[in-house]
């Protein structure tokens, strides 16, 4: 069965282990780093290689594994002779598949209280079954050498040493049948319950010293343990034969016996002693343990007591910014539900408008349809009133004309009819012109009706194109803005650049005056020298060291910049570019004062130095690997100097940057080997 061993456990491994500081887990490690669920192995189903996964505690944070010195962020697989090691402590833990977990076994049995343990034992061999069973072997081993010496007194010694069941391990026949056998008198019962009662007392002193409840001074095993021994040896003294004997033999018996009781009494003494000291070691070892016990307890509960108060204040922040963030949410919706409210009822507005309009225009054209049937019902009736009076007339004229020939009496029929006619085009032409009329006022309430949307349209179409004037006007000050912003940033650019070059023309005219009260202190003195070429490489390289690391640290901030904010980290970049040739110039500058205000002020001259030697060849290497680290970060510095948004660059200012990194570059070698020139001469 596969075991996890360390160097003082073995913990065997099941089909699946959970490793954590909770209780309830099957591998339990006291670490503040280990989190109460903290991983698990689970065992392959070949029985030989397992995987290792990380848990996650209630905050989302994954266990800390490390596999083999590795840190594990997903499950891994762990075989033979794996180490393990979980959170930050030291103990390493080792996946073995060929131990026996006997070792761990014995290792957890021997991790229980081995005071409660000799305690138990001990209280155990003080209970009375006990001490009547000893009585019992005893009192049994008298009565067999009573027998045997009166039977043989040769043979009582070999009858004492007859060993016999005990008491709690016969039967109940066989006891019963030993009390009818070895039937006591009164005295004897008496002695033996004072013998009982003794080895009581004397069990129950010795378990009291071993567990440390009392101490052996004073005790009645103290007191019993010194007579015995003198009266052992007061009593075996007559044994010795002390007559003088001629023979030599039986003094050189003598003397042997005499020595060997003064080494049982020494021994005696010694074990007695040495049983003190064990038992003194084994309270101190106890008192050792109940110190660090209460420590561990008391630390620990400090630990709880400072971790459950950061617990609650954490848990009060955690509820006060939910709190805010909900108050936050909760105007936020509110703004909204206003926002919305607010578009749909004049959304609403415009719709119950537009119904009302389409109403009145529906209303009014259904009007006209019905006033126009009921016109042609009209006239339709009237031409027929009108037929059916024709009719009549004609019927009358009919009726007249007969009458008027039959009575002799002819009239005019055409100035009747001409009457008749007048009278009927009259009718027709009120009739008309009350057509007409009516018609007019639908007409001018259409016409009104049409002006009041074609106004409402036209507002509309006003407020629409003044929101995208503004719009246009805002985007085209926008872009104004930016413009005089990047003009001034020109400026601004251009203005530095100029002082640039008149700070470098004040340091190139300074630089030549110096060249030539150089080249007149040549012609004068010859050239003296304060420091070797081994101590200015030295102190080169350490320079470059330093440089190169504030660039690392300026070249990461910067990048971080542009993640956020590309043009600001553009501005940074090329001010450091520009910086960096400056400072540069003016290093050089100084130190080349310097060598020749040591050229002008040395009075001793110095051999010059070979370039040749091994030592300051490897120096030169180095510095040339300097230096190559240096050109790497200016040439990223000048890309993010050429970044004009987070993916794109522009050629130019990458050409003008690219330009800057390699004249630094180049104004730094040529310095170096200006000076090892100098110094070669």
């Amino acid at each position: 069965m596969p075991c996890l061993c360390s160097d003082t456990a073995v913990i065997p491994l099941h089909h699946r282990t959970i490793i954590g500081r909770a209780h309830s887990c099957d591998l339990v490690l006291e670490d503040l780093s280990i989190f109460d669920r903290h991983a698990a192995i689970t065992i392959a189903d070949d029985s030989v290689s397992a995987m290792l996964t990380p848990l996650k505690n209630d905050q989302g944070e994954l266990g800390v594994c490390y596999l083999n010195d590795l840190q594990l962020n997903l499950p891994g697989r762990v075989v033979h002779c794996d180490r393990i090691k979980f959170g930050h402590t030291k103990q390493t833990f080792v996946y073995d598949i060929k131990r026996q977990t006997s070792r761990g076994e014995s290792h957890n049995r021997s991790l229980i209280s081995v005071r409660e343990r000799i305690r138990e034992l001990l209280m155990r061999a003080s209970t009375d079954d006990a001490i009547n069973e000893i009585a019992h072997n005893r009192l049994h081993q008298q009565h067999e050498r009573s027998e045997a010496s009166n039977l043989c007194p040769r043979t009582a010694r070999v009858g004492a040493a007859v060993m016999h069941p005990p008491f709690s391990l016969s039967s109940s026949g066989s006891s019963h049948g030993d009390r009818a056998r070895y039937s006591l008198t009164s005295e004897q019962t008496e002695c033996v319950q004072a013998e009982k009662a003794r080895l009581l007392e004397r069990l129950r002193d010795v378990n009291h010293i071993l567990v440390g409840i009392q101490p052996l001074e004073g005790s009645t095993l103290d007191r019993e343990t010194y007579p015995i021994a003198q009266s052992k040896m007061k009593g075996e003294e007559p044994l010795i034969n002390t007559k003088q004997s001629g023979s030599s033999l039986q003094r050189h018996l003598i003397h042997r016996k005499i020595q060997r009781k003064r080494h049982q009494v020494i021994s005696t003494v010694l074990s007695g002693w040495r049983l003190g000291i064990q038992i003194q070691t084994h309270r101190r070892r106890i008192r050792q343990q109940q110190i660090a016990t209460f420590d561990m307890w008391k630390y620990q509960n400090r630990f709880h007591q400072h971790f459950y108060r950061w617990k609650a204040l954490a848990s009060q922040q955690l509820q006060a910014r939910c709190c805010r963030v909900e108050g936050f949410q909760a105007r936020q919706e509110l703004h909204l539900r206003s926002k919305i409210f607010a578009i749909w009822r004049q959304e609403t507005y415009l719709a119950i408008m537009k119904r009302k309009l389409l109403r009145r225009i529906v209303s009014n054209l259904k009007r006209r349809h019905m006033e126009r049937g009921f016109s042609r019902w009209r006239r339709l009736s009237a031409y027929e009133t009108l037929q059916s009076a024709r009719t009549q007339v004609w019927k009358q004229l009919e009726r007249r004309r007969s009458q008027f020939i039959r009575s002799h009496r002819l009239r005019d029929v055409h100035s009747t009819f001409q009457f008749w006619k007048q009278a009927a085009d009259e009718r027709v032409r009120v009739r008309r012109l009350l057509l007409n009329t009516g018609a007019r006022v639908k007409e001018r309430k259409l016409y009104q009706a049409w002006i009041r949307w074609d106004a409402h349209t036209r507002i509309l179409c006003t407020s629409i194109a003044i929101g995208n004037d503004a719009a246009r006007q805002l985007a085209s000050q926008t872009e104004a803005q930016v413009a005089l912003y990047e003009a001034n940033e020109q400026l601004q650019t251009k203005i530095r650049d100029l002082e640039w070059q008149i700070q470098e023309g004040k340091e190139q005219s300074r630089l030549d005056e110096l060249e030539s009260r150089k080249r007149k202190a040549e012609r004068s003195v010859p050239p003296k020298f304060s420091q070797s070429l081994e101590a200015f490489l030295e102190a080169r390289l350490v320079d470059f060291d330093h440089h190169i690391e504030r660039m690392t640290i300026s070249l990461d901030r910067i990048m971080l910049l542009a993640e956020r904010n590309p043009s600001q980290a553009r501005r940074s970049a090329a001010c450091l570019l520009v910086h960096i040739l400056l400072g540069q110039k003016s290093r050089n500058c100084r130190e080349q004062i310097k060598l020749h205000d040591s050229c002008l002020d040395s009075s001793t001259s110095r051999k010059k130095d070979s370039l040749t030697r091994p030592r300051l060849q490897y120096t030169q290497e180095i510095i040339a690997q300097r230096l190559s680290r240096l050109y790497q970060l200016y040439q990223s510095l000048a890309e993010v100097a050429a970044l004009k948004t987070a993916g794109q660059m522009d050629p130019l200012k990458h050409r003008h940057a690219k330009y800057l990194a390699e004249r630094i570059h180049q104004q730094m070698k040529a310095h170096t080997d200006k000076v090892m020139t100098l110094y070669a001469q």
